[in-house]
This record gives structure tokens, sequence and C-alpha cells, in this order.
């Protein structure tokens, strides 16, 4: 007689299997409706892939591997190209692969046995179907299913091979792609690693061994060379914001940490103590022991991943899922070889009856140890509280409502949640929590200084949105970047709706250098809310087109837009649309005087020829006139191609910028490819004087023009090439400058490379290593007070025009904080020149930043080094003209004078930056609250500490927390400048805590903290004490709540900021 195949099932048994999998299906039917906002990473991955822009989480940003599930992502880029949503095809997907592991696992026994399958073989799908969390994130979006079979497809393939030697080892391949969904994959290779080499040891080696070696090797290898090339790191950034977070392994011999708690609530949740107690019995079966064992070694690694890694936060074991079928197969095959021991103890005649019999009850006895949980496990996970990708994805269409009602262009968005802002809004997006942005993921909760300086100095986000935990967790609203330099968004824009703190970068929407084309107050007096400039898009246009207008206006309080009117000339009716400063979603009540907010009208005019005037009803202004007739936009268009073409022919680029600022406001529509190009045009000759910059060495001044060019170039392949040589120098500039111990140097250069070229994840790598090994030089504190007192100089400018001391120390301060070009916007919105030596070398850098040499020429040829002398900017500039800007300008050298934002520390510390060495120098502590030196991290007792800078800080915080008290007094120095500034926390009761400046024994000037732990940057005016000698006092004699101070980074200011 003919054997039979070693797998051939009969129709019945496929019957039954295909009714446990529509009892399966209807399961995850419950649940379909789910699908979890982590799963939106792995759609905007596979979205953005297809598409072109590469792995990365939002076009043009970053390459960070966001997701840890890169075989998934692959398997998702397609939908697109079908025609279907990346959440219908990753839930058919998860649902398809999920049904293939309940087969796989079905199979197993008869592969490993060699023998047609049973009835009793379907007991372990049908013990998978039913665990409820299993069936919830089958559908959720994630890579669960897909998981669940490539594990359960290894096992089954090397079951098949260990009766067949000659075959080529598949569950090599499969392994391969398990670790390519997963990187816990290589756990369960490892187990599988392991139990081949039992076999190995045990002196039964094959060549299938080194064959299944060297397919795994070669895949796994294939695609950590592939993360190095692409991210340069070889695991997923989450694994590096975790381990910033927990301690990967620790929690293995600390068994009441969370992760095993997490493990203990899942056992006990379905019961599972008795089934866990007798898998182990699978060594007892005689066929396939390699595939015994390394299913029992991979049950063990399923259970304890979710400890090594500290758990998960999400609800319903997300974890947990991956192992079920292989738990399910376990504990039946368990009970199975317990049977047949039973049945193999009895005489020959009665071993057929028994197994008989013992077949259906063993089958009735594990169908009822792990299914009676199933009613009540259901109803509980459909009751989970897991963020789910609707919530956020209805997030990011508010802030998607919000860019466009701002009128926002290149946005960015911080955001813990990045699963459906990054797949909906259409902004950049950076993640709050770590896992698309290696900086972050390298900084938080380590390095706070370092997290804020990845995020508001280089980042600098458009909007920022925080909830719920992420208060605690990042603390942002303690710091002064956010409070100071951010407006908070209403709950409702439009009809979307987000009731948690969103925030919206001040800057962007009523700077006081605001830009355009024509600059400077239209009347001499006038009622408040009046304009103060504006750009007009377009003289000509074609019938039907666009003319888009935009106005700035000046803020003495409530701002009484108006419109803008269109006025016919020759008959025909009026246009007029009404002006939105900042989308009328955020009050203009809530600006500071001297911030400039702007608001943008596009009216669609017949032909004819129009006055386009604004009009409020107080008063109104002409702004020009403008011409809609057939071929119109094409004249004008032609005549601009010709001004550009001279302008930047001859070089004139500050006439050209003026140009662009109409160009660019026309190539908002979509069809005005004419212009977009013009703008471009000039985005390139920027980057070009940029490559020329960094050709020759001048990096700093490289990266200034080169940020410029990307403001109006950002989408052209042309100018990004340009910016992508130069970053290219500066990369080259870092690795040697690391060689030669410049670790300062070595990090700016390979920030700013990353930042001009984010393709560059080996600098951003570079960077984030040497991020830690030097000095923070990010001070928010600074910025915010340059801001503000830019604002102020700007509102109190006379009423002539005149200059005031006041709008040169504006300029100066703005120098102070690398601001230069926004002084030389500050300067052509006021078309005040400014007089000091030190403001007109401010102002000449920033025209030089944006490639202007004539201005920079004019400006700083008649400052003499000896009153102020920039080595940057003269050999920036020397660079770009091909000649020095003086004959003698090598004598600058000698004798010029030292830049204010070029200065070191305080006089009274000796090392540079206050309190950077391991005990306090230059200063003298009394009692015990500052006898342990300056602090370098968080001290014991404190939850949260941040904005100091550099490496260490002061505080009286100590071994006996609030309960110490004492002094620190400084060396005498002499008040120099007109202002002091440092960084407080701390206590905010001057009476008993804070700093204090001591001039002939008297205090004359105190400050405490504001009763938290966040340090913000005070100033005190001193120009009173001018000359005079002083020393500070820092001070602790409160022994209760709040009873400590923290300070540091004294510095003497050129100039007191005003409010």
């Amino acid at each position: 007689m003919r054997r039979p195949s070693a797998f051939a099932p009969t129709l019945p048994w496929l019957a039954l299997l295909g009714a446990v999998l529509c009892f399966f299906g209807a399961n995850v039917g419950r649940t379909w409706d789910f699908t979890v906002d982590d799963a939106g990473i792995s759609y905007s991955y596979a979205r953005n892939l297809w598409n072109g822009d590469g792995l990365v989480l939002t076009p043009g940003a970053e390459r960070v591997e966001a997701a840890t599930n890169f075989l998934w992502i692959l398997l998702l880029a397609p939908a697109d190209g079908l025609g279907v949503t990346h959440e219908t095809l990753s839930k058919g997907l998860g649902l398809a692969f999920a049904a293939f592991a309940l087969c796989a696992i079905a199979a197993f026994p008869a592969v490993a046995y060699q023998r047609r399958p049973r009835y009793y073989d379907l007991v372990a799908p049908l013990i998978a179907a039913t665990f409820a969390h299993s069936a919830l994130w089958t559908t959720s979006g994630l890579e669960n299913g897909l998981f669940q079979f490539l594990a359960a497809a290894s096992l089954t393939a090397l079951a098949w091979e260990e009766h067949s030697p000659e075959r080529f080892p598949w569950s090599s391949v499969t392994l391969g792609l398990l670790f390519a969904t997963r990187p816990d994959g290589a756990l369960y290779a490892f187990a599988i690693a392991i139990a081949r080499g039992f076999r190995i040891i045990t002196g039964k080696p094959r060549r299938q061994d080194l064959t299944w070696a060297f397919t795994l090797g070669m895949m796994v290898g294939a695609l950590e060379l592939f993360r190095l090339a692409y991210f340069a790191w070889p695991f997923p950034n989450s694994f590096y914001t975790k381990k910033r977070t927990f301690d990967f392994g620790k929690d293995l011999t600390k068994f009441d940490s969370a992760g095993w708690v997490y493990v203990r609530q899942f056992v006990r949740s379905y019961d599972l103590t008795r089934a866990l107690a007798v898998v182990p019995a699978l060594l007892l079966a005689l066929r396939a022991p390699v595939a015994r064992v390394a299913l029992l070694l991979c049950i063990a690694v399923g259970l304890l991943f979710p400890v090594y890694s500290h758990g998960d936060w999400m609800e319903e074991w997300r974890f947990l899922t991956y192992g079920v079928p292989l738990l399910a197969l376990g504990f039946a095959e368990s009970v199975r070889a317990l049977a047949r021991i039973l049945v193999v103890a009895m005489p020959r005649s009665l071993r057929a009856p028994l197994a008989i019999a013992l077949t259906p009850f063993a089958a009735w006895m594990v169908l009822k140890e792990t299914t009676h949980h199933y009613p009540s496990r259901y109803t509980h996970t459909r009751q989970h509280d897991t963020l789910e990708f609707s919530v956020v994805r209805g997030r990011a269409r508010y802030y998607a409502a919000a860019a466009r009602t701002l009128d926002l262009r290149d946005a960015s968005v911080l955001d813990p949640d990045v699963g459906g802002m990054s797949y909906d809004s259409g902004l950049e997006v950076i993640d709050l929590f770590g896992l698309g942005d290696v900086a972050i993921a390298r900084t938080h909760p380590q390095d706070e200084p370092g997290m804020r300086e990845a995020i508001f100095d280089e980042r600098r986000p458009t909007f920022v949105h925080l909830h719920g935990a992420w208060y605690a967790a990042v603390n942002l609203e303690r710091l002064e970047e956010l409070t100071e330099a951010y407006l908070r968004l209403p709950g409702y824009i439009g009809t979307e709706h987000d009731d948690a703190s969103n925030y919206v970068r001040r800057d962007v929407l009523a700077a006081p250098w605001t830009e355009e084309a024509h600059q400077g107050p239209l009347f001499s007096s006038g009622p408040a809310g009046r304009i103060e400039g504006y750009t007009l898009s377009a003289r000509g246009i074609d019938p039907g087109g666009a003319l888009r207008v935009e106005v700035t206006f000046t803020h003495p309080g409530e701002v009484n837009a108006g419109s803008i009117v269109a006025e016919p000339l020759q008959g025909g009716a009026r246009v007029s649309v009404p002006l939105h400063p900042m989308g009328d979603i955020v009050p203009t009540s809530g600006l500071m005087a001297g911030e400039r907010p702007w608001a943008r009208a596009r009216l669609v005019l017949p032909a004819g020829r129009y006055e386009i005037r604004w009009r409020n009803d107080q008063a109104e202004a002409t702004l020009g006139t403008v011409t809609v007739a057939r071929g119109e936009g094409r004249r004008e268009l032609d005549l601009l191609r010709a001004t550009m073409d001279d302008l930047l022919r001859h070089g004139r680029l500050h006439d050209a910028r003026r140009l662009v600022l109409s160009l660019r406001l026309r190539a908002l529509d979509e069809t005005e490819t004419d212009a977009r190009l013009q703008v471009a045009r000039y985005a390139r000759a920027l980057a070009e004087r940029a490559l020329t910059l960094a050709s020759q060495s001048q990096y700093a001044m490289a990266r200034e023009l080169a940020s410029q060019a990307l403001r109006f170039g950002r989408h052209d392949p042309e100018t990004m090439s340009l910016v992508q040589r130069g970053a290219e120098r500066m990369a080259e500039r870092s690795r040697a400058a690391e060689r030669s111990g410049q670790i300062g140097e070595a990090f700016t250069l390979a920030r700013d490379a990353v930042l001009l070229d984010p393709r560059r994840s080996w600098m951003r790598r570079r960077a984030e290593t040497l991020r830690a090994q030097r000095r923070h030089d990010y001070d928010g504190g600074r910025e915010t007070a340059a801001y503000r007192n830019a604002a102020w100089a700007l509102e109190h400018l006379s009423e002539s025009g005149e200059e005031r001391a006041e709008f040169n120390e504006a300029l100066v301060m703005l120098g102070a904080i690398g601001r230069s070009v926004d002084a030389a916007a500050l300067v052509d919105r006021t078309g005040i020149e400014p007089r000091s030596a030190w403001a007109r070398l401010v102002t000449a850098r920033g025209y030089l930043a944006r490639g202007e040499l004539d201005e920079a020429r004019r400006l700083a040829a008649t400052v003499s080094c000896r009153d102020a002398w920039d080595p940057t900017f003269a050999q920036a500039y020397t660079a770009l003209a091909g000649q020095p800007l003086r004959p003698a300008e090598r004598d600058c050298a000698r004798v010029g004078s030292v830049a204010p934002w070029l200065r070191g520390s305080a006089p009274f510390d000796a090392v540079e930056g206050s309190f950077e060495a391991p005990r306090y120098t230059g200063w003298t502590a009394t009692g015990t609250a500052f006898n342990l030196g300056p602090a370098h991290d968080l001290p014991a007792g404190q939850t949260f500490v941040n904005g100091w800078r550099g490496q260490r800080y002061a505080t009286s915080f100590n071994r006996a927390g609030d309960a110490a008290v004492g002094t620190l007094r400084s060396r005498e120095f002499t008040l120099s400048t007109d202002a002091i500034s440092f960084l407080i926390g701390g206590g905010s009761n001057a009476a008993e805590v804070g700093a204090r400046l001591m001039v002939d024994g008297q205090a004359v000037r105190s400050t405490a903290g504001a009763d938290t732990e966040g340090m913000h940057r005070e100033f005190w005016d001193v120009r009173e004490w001018r000359g005079r000698r002083a020393h500070l006092e820092i001070y602790d004699n409160a022994t209760g709540g709040w009873g400590h101070i923290m300070v540091d980074d004294f510095l003497l200011e050129p100039v007191f900021p005003h409010r």
C-alpha cells in the first residue's frame, strides 16, 4: 500500500479549521474599528516611501527610524498604488497574517510527527482565537499579525527541517523576515539557534545548520548595513528613546518591577498560571526535539521581552500578543505529551481505547482551562483606553486648520503623539517623545538643557501641543521660551477642536521685523491699528486671476484691521475683502506693544483698472493701482523676469529681495510657476554665496546665508543641491575639528550640516555624540529678552522717525544672540540708519548674511575698528567681495575691540561660564546650603530642574533638601556695563531666598525665583552704579517648602532690555 503524504489534511479537518478561522474573524470584527495612533507612524513612512520622499516621518525631515516595523512599512507602501487607504490595507493584512499564524500552529503537530493532521491539532488555534487582546491588536494597524505568522511559520519550518536534512532551511528566511518586522525578532532567532545548538552538541551536526546560520546572518547583516547607511544607527530610534528612560535588562532580576507586574497582570487576567506550569512538559515528547525546545524557548522569550523592556504604556498587553499562537501551541502540545506518557504506561491492549477516550477529554480540559476567560475579557478589551489614530487625526486637522487660517507655509508642530499628526497635518512633525527625533531621544530626560536646546534653538517649532502626562514628563510650560515666545491657541479653529494646551510661536505672526515690499508708516499720525507696510503680489493680472495683498499693522492695542478694497477707476463694482490679523483666532490684544501683526487678502477681479486701498472705519490709505486685462499677467512676469536678470547680474540682492517679497506672495497660487521660478533664482543666488563662504571656511556666515536660501528655495532642487554642497564642507570641517579636540566647533558644524541637509544622518549621530561633551551655549532667556527689547524700541521711536539710543541698543542685543538678519530687517522696516558703531556693524552683518554686499559695505566701512570690529564679518566680507573692507584690515585684528556677543564670562568667574568647575571658584560659601559645590544633574529629592546653561549650576538644595541654609558670595568686581543678567529658579520669598547685588554693603538689586524648578533669565539695570565696585550674594535662609534657590550664568550685559 502507498504511504500517505506527511501532511495531507482531510476535508473535515479543513472544514473545522475554517470554522476556527471564522470564529477568530468574528472576534476580530468586534474590535475592527480600533486603530492605534502608533500605526500612523508606519502609515506616514509607507506613504513617504511610495511618494519618493524616502523613509522619513514627514517629507524633507531627517532620516530617523521612528517605526520599529521595517518589513511592515514595505508591505503597506503600495496602498496608494492599489487605491486603498493605509488603514484598510493594514487591517486586511493583519487579519490575513494572523489567520496564517493559526494555520501554521495547526500544521505544526502533523509536520513534527510526520503524519496527517488530527482533530486535536485544532485545539491550539482555537485557544489562540479566544485571546481578546490578540484580536484587538491584530487589526490595530500594527505588525502584530505579521509577527505572529512569521514566528509560527519559523517553528513549523524548523520541525519540517528536522525530518528533511537535505532541504533548504526556510526557517532562516522566516526568522530574517521576523527580525525585519521587529528588532525583538532577533530574540526568537537566538532561541531557535540555541535549540539547533542543542542538536549539534549532542553530536548530530548537519550541513543544513551551516546554511541556516549563513542565510540568517546575511539577512540580518544586510538590514543592519542598510540601517547604518541610511539612519546611522543599528536599531530603531525607539530603542534609544526608551534606553534613556529605562535601564533595559535591569527588570529581569527585580520581580516587583514594572515589567514583571505587566506580565503578572496578563497571567492573572487570563488565569494562565496552571497552563504555564504545564508547558515545560513539551520536553517529554519524543519527536522533533529541536522544534519543541525551540517552542519552549520562544514562549519564554515572548513572556520575558516585556519584562526586559519595562512593560508597555499601551493597554491590553500589546507586547504579549506576539507569542500568543506559540503559547497556545505549547499548552496544547504539553497536554498531548502528558497524555501520551499515560497511554504508553498502559498495557498494549488498552492503549488504543485509552487514546480514543483521552483525546476528547484532553481537548475539553485544555479548552476549559484556557477559554473560560473569554466573555469577560472581550467585554473588558473593548473598553480599553489606548490612544486611537482617529483622535490624533482630529488633532492633526486642528493644526492643519491653524496653519491654513494663519496662512503659514512650511510650519512645524511639536507633539508627543506623532502617528495621526504626521499622517494628516501636512506639517513637519517634531516628536516630543523622541521616537522620530534623534536629538530628543538622546537628551531626555538625562540632559534637560540639551533637550531644551534641541527643541527651541535648533528646531524652533511653529506650534506646540502639550497634554496629560506630558506636563509632568517634560515641563515645557515651566520654561520661559514657551511662556514668553508662544501664544495660546483657542480650543476651536473653525469646526476643528482640541482642548489641550496648544501654542503658536509669536514671531511668525507678529515679529517687529516683519518684512514687506513697501515699508514705513503711511500715516504721520492716526488711529489705532494703522498699517505700517504692505506688499502687492502684482500690478497687472489676467481676468480671473488672484491679487494677493499683505499688510502689516502697528499695534498700540486692539487692531482695527479693516478691509482691502479694489476701487474701479473706469466703472464697475467695488471688491472688498476683510483682513484677519492672526486669522482672528489669536486676539491681537495679547500682543506686546511694538509687535507687528500681519494679514493677507486675496481678491479675484474682473477686467478693468483698480485702485487698491486699505480702509477701516477711521482711516484709509492707497496702496497702488492694478490693471486687469488679458495678457497683462504675462507682460508683468516678463518685466519681472528681466528686472530679476538685471538685479542678479549686478549683485543687487537688496533690491532683488524686495522684488521677491512680491513674487513670493504671488507664488502662493499653485498656477504661478513663473513666479516661483523667479523666487527660486534669488534663492540660488543666496545659496551660491553660501557655498562660496563654506568653501573658504567661513562657516558661521555660510550657515546664515544658507538658511536664508532655504527660506525662499526649500522646494527648489537646485537651491537644495547648492545648500547640500555647503553642508558637506561643514561636515568635513566638523570631522577635522573633532580630531583636533575642538569639541564645541565640531558639534556646531555637525549640527548645522544636518539642519541644512537632513539626509546627513551620520552628521546627526556625530552631533548627538558631541552634544553632551561640550558646554551648552543656548540661552532662551536672552533671546526672549532681545525680542521684547526690539518690540519696545520699535514702539518708542519718536513720531518723526528719528533715531533713539534704545533703537541702537536693540540692534546690538539682536547681534548678541546671533539674530543680525532680524536687525537688518528691523532697520529696513523703520528706514532708520543706525548710528552707534556696534549697531552699524550688527546691521551690516545682517545684510551680509542676506548676501547684500553693497549695504553691508555702506554701513561697516564708516566704522573704525577701534570702535567696533567683528572678525567673522570681516573675513566673510573679504571672501564674498574678493577684497577686504578696509585697506588695513589686518591691523584691526590687533587693535579691534571685542564684540559684545563674543565676550566670555563675567569677571567674577575664574573659569569659562558660571559654576562650571566641580567646586565653587571665585565664590565663598558659608553655612551648609552650598557646601556640595555646583550641581551637574538633578539633585536627590527634586523631581525636575531645567533651564541651566553649561554643565553645572549653583543650588542650595543639597542632601538636607529645603532645610539647608547658607550664602554664596562672589569676589568683588567693577560694574563696567549697563546690566547684569543671570538664570534663577526656586523659591519666591525674596526675604528668605534669592540673589542680590551688593554695592558699598547695601543690597541695590535683589531677585527670587517663582516657586518653580525651571530657571528663567533675570536682568538688572545697573547703569546707576556703573564704575562702582560690587559683589553678588546668593542667599538661602528658608527651611520650609520652596526653601531653596538655584542660579547660573551671570553675565555683564552691554544693554538693559526694556519690556
